[in-house]
């Protein structure tokens, strides 16, 4: 049994995901969503051990918390992150408890490589567990990278962090790159990035969020600039969470088309 745990879920396409890899690896079992709050995170872990669950993965607003209830924390990803997206059961020495993980970090990785933007400078929008794992991983890549956020000074990764409101001087004073958005701006039709133009002949726009109806990140795509969206971040990581599980490498491209037909099905939902 695996689950999510996160608050809100209902944007989440995990669980189509998963059961995509299980049903391509003949593996039977379940994907359960647990829509928790924080006041609920510590009590839910606890049962869900109890249940028997061999794997977890937490969403926001969790990734950072959970360290903390953790009896075990991966020294190369989630500890290095100050963040975990994935919980594997582990029983050692007669003690059991959850180790935290960090697949986000695979995942932000491999989606850079097949874009080929490895040589960009990245501005990164955030300064939650999803920024903590990109700067991870682009500092691993050896890629340049500064976070904006709206409290940098909370702000406790290795990147040089600075005020939200500098975004659009520095998309004017660079000569080009990466925005990355790994905060929770999209969800929403009103959500916008505060900056009033992005020019789109320098600047590549990733958005980290895979809903397709948001209108901002739409628009600046029909204005020019090259903007790449998370699902395949998505799965890449749920794949490195599935291989800590169960150790089979799943079937990748089943993930991916499940989110395709999720979005698809999403989308005639919305416009009958």
């Amino acid at each position: 049994m695996l689950g999510l745990l996160g608050y809100p879920l209902g944007h989440s396409l995990s669980e189509p995901i998963h059961v995509a890899f299980m049903e391509a690896a003949d593996i039977r079992g379940s994907y359960e969503m647990f829509p928790v709050e924080q006041s609920g995170l510590a009590g839910l872990l606890d049962d869900l051990m109890r249940r028997g669950y061999s794997g977890l993965n937490v969403t926001f607003p969790h990734k950072a918390t959970v360290l903390q209830l953790c009896r075990w924390t991966d020294r190369e990803t989630a500890l290095e992150a100050g963040a975990a997206n994935t919980l594997v059961r582990r029983v050692e020495t007669g003690l059991e408890g959850w180790h935290a993980c960090n697949t986000d970090i695979e995942g932000f990785s491999r989606l850079v490589e097949e874009e080929s933007l490895e040589s960009s400078q990245f501005v990164v929008i955030g300064s939650g567990g999803a920024a903590a794992a990109v700067t991870t991983a682009l500092s691993r890549m050896g890629c340049s990278s500064m976070i904006v956020c709206r409290r940098p000074w909370l702000w406790k990764g290795a990147a040089r962090a600075t005020e939200l409101s500098r975004l659009q001087s520095l998309l004017d004073r660079r000569d080009g790159g990466v925005v990355v958005n790994a905060t929770t701006l999209g969800w929403r039709d009103t959500d916008v990035i505060p900056v009033d133009h992005f020019p789109p002949e320098s600047w590549v726009f990733l958005d980290l969020n895979y809903r397709r109806s948001w209108p901002w990140r739409n628009g600046l795509a029909e204005s020019g600039v090259r903007v790449i969206t998370g699902e395949r971040m998505l799965v890449y990581q749920a794949a490195a969470s599935f291989r800590l599980w169960t150790g089979i490498d799943p079937d990748v491209e089943a993930g991916l088309e499940a989110v395709r037909l999720a979005q698809t099905s999403s989308a005639d939902r919305s416009h009958p």
